[in-house]
């Protein structure tokens, strides 16, 4: 009976044991998986610089994934991710189209929201962009109804949203990024500060590669098929006249064709930048009848497969300088 006592002792002692750890490993489990904190981001850029700033403090979700964010609408599952998240970037000014009541409903559930945009010096769209925009709306006011819910895709505000792609904006846009994650998470704030320095500076090394690449050229005008790069004109002195407008899917008037032909002529154009989107066509088309060539860009709101934002960044440079005949 002794024995019989003692070994059931021995198996209590292992069965506590045994339990107790399960138990303590569980708990370890759990603290490390709740230790990250949730980021999602309405497009790619917003991940990128928040996942260079978080580092693996933090699990981040491009929202739209490699599809656009001018036409991206959130599903149910989409909707419960947000609410369950500890903050959400979105870019604003028009450039998602599902922001305007989930936003508002985040905030009143307590979700940290930060409009990547706010307080930026933002252009203008051009009142003729927008007096053609009027035009071809009020041309199409016949056409079916699903038509109209592709126009929705079109209204995109009063201010160009594609701040992203300016290396300086840019630097900006990542301090309201790291300012955010500190707010959300303070234990970890000396790392989202030497992360955001780290990231600071590879934006200012493409800064000056744009001045010194984009400096000597022999005419700095061209073609774009989507509105997507004045912030880039603006900072390095250069002019683009675009086929489409910051939509890539606006689609061109046959009047402003007719104009980017007479533009060509007697500007001497020699090339046009584009993408690959439903306005492709009409690029290949102008460059037909102008006789001009065309070279691929990327408005990074997507990046190609194996690529990032600073890889993209660098070929978007090597296309302008080609098609300027920089030295």
């Amino acid at each position: 009976m002794k024995r019989s006592s003692s070994v059931f002792s021995r198996l209590s002692v292992f069965s506590i044991f045994l339990f107790s750890s399960l138990i303590f490993s569980g708990c370890q489990i759990s603290e490390n998986n709740s230790s990250k904190i949730s980021v999602i981001t309405s497009f790619y850029p917003l991940a990128f610089f928040a996942q260079e700033i978080a580092g693996d403090n933090a699990d981040v979700i491009n929202l739209s994934g490699s599809k656009s964010a001018h036409s991206y609408k959130i599903s149910p599952q989409d909707r419960v991710k947000l609410s369950q998240a500890d903050l959400v970037i979105y870019q604003g000014v028009g450039l998602e189209t599902w922001t305007q009541d989930v936003i508002s409903e985040l905030k009143q559930e307590g979700v940290a929201v930060l409009e990547a945009s706010h307080g930026l010096h933002l252009n203008k769209r051009e009142e003729e962009e927008k007096h053609d925009e009027h035009e071809e709306e009020h041309e199409e006011e016949h056409e079916e109804e699903h038509e109209e819910e592709h126009e929705d895709e079109h209204n995109h505000g009063e201010f160009d949203p594609h701040t992203w792609i300016d290396p300086v904006l840019a630097q900006q846009i990542a301090e309201k990024i790291a300012k955010n994650l500190i707010e959300v998470d303070s234990q970890n704030a000396q790392e989202y500060t030497d992360n955001l320095k780290i990231l600071t500076d590879k934006l200012q090394i493409l800064d000056a590669q744009y001045q010194s690449g984009l400096k000597n050229c022999v005419q700095k005008k061209a073609f774009i098929s989507h509105d997507a790069f004045g912030y880039l004109e603006e900072r390095y002195n250069f002019e683009l006249f675009p086929i489409a407008g910051l939509s890539p899917s606006d689609e061109p008037s046959a009047k402003l064709i007719a104009k980017l032909q007479n533009i060509a002529e007697t500007q001497h154009i020699t090339h046009i930048l584009t993408e690959e989107n439903n306005v492709k066509k009409y690029a290949e088309l102008l460059s037909k009848e102008a006789g001009i060539k065309i070279l691929s860009v990327h408005p990074m709101s997507t990046v190609p497969e194996g690529s990032d934002y600073f890889q993209t960044s660098q070929n978007n440079l090597l296309t302008l300088s080609t098609a300027f005949q920089c030295q």
